[in-house]
């Protein structure tokens, strides 16, 4: 008879968290392969089933992990990792604390890198897209709240136009991170109409430099546009 599993296990939920991440890379699995077994697994990394249970209940809350299927004891490796990446990124930004300042900066270069490649290899329809966007932001009586909206689209349609996926979790996780001080730089505008007005004029100046395949002036037209508006200094 084999010893109880209190016994023969001794790794800590934290152990178990890690080894479960530790086992998906180094088994290179894909979106869709299932996990060992349970006991397997728990046996493998050395703690007991309850933790690996809490471990893989941690995974696929973050979005790493899916439940099992009916009739399937293993849960499996969830089909959008980009989602569970936006999660995982979101929090750790969130609880990090960084800089707002280093923050907006390392969006800055993230969205001129963006805008470089989209005016080498942007497709029409990502442009006529983005216009659609921009159109909408310089509408009269657009709202704040709706604006922000839209300005987020915009400058994660600039991502996509660029075929940068990671540049556009990226960048959505540092949206999120970053989300007050968006919020604080509408409400310092006295007049909203016209700094609305400004801000959609400022991306069709970015859309027309990537549609004439400019990647130079498409980088400046992103570094004015942010680095002004939140008072960045740009390098």
């Amino acid at each position: 008879m084999g010893q109880p599993d209190n016994v023969r296990y001794l790794g800590s939920p934290g152990q178990a968290l890690a080894g479960i991440q530790d086992w998906i890379v180094s088994a290179r699995l894909s979106a869709g392969d299932p996990l060992p077994a349970e006991r397997d697994l728990a046996r493998a990394l050395g703690v007991g089933p309850a933790h690996v249970r809490d471990g893989v209940r941690a995974l696929e809350a973050a979005g790493v992990l899916e439940p099992a299927a009916t009739g399937s004891a293993a849960a499996v490796v969830a089909g959008e990792p980009s989602g569970a990446l936006h999660k995982l990124l979101r929090l750790h930004l969130s609880l990090s604390r960084f800089a707002t300042g280093d923050l907006m900066s390392i969006r800055l270069e993230l969205e001129r890198s963006s805008a470089a490649r989209a005016a080498r290899g942007a497709a029409p329809a990502d442009i006529k897209e983005l216009r659609e966007v921009t159109d909408e932001m310089g509408r009269p009586g657009v709202t704040r709240v709706r604006f922000r909206e839209l300005d987020s689209g915009f400058h994660l349609g600039l991502a996509r136009a660029a075929h940068n996926d990671l540049a556009a979790v990226l960048l959505a996780s540092l949206g999120d991170a970053v989300g007050d001080e968006m919020t604080a730089g509408y409400a310092r505008t006295a007049d909203w109409p016209a700094t609305a007005r400004q801000l959609a004029t400022e991306h069709t100046w970015i859309l027309d430099a990537i549609e004439t395949g400019d990647p130079d002036r498409a980088s400046a037209e992103v570094t004015r546009h942010i680095a002004g508006f939140y008072g960045l200094r740009a390098g």
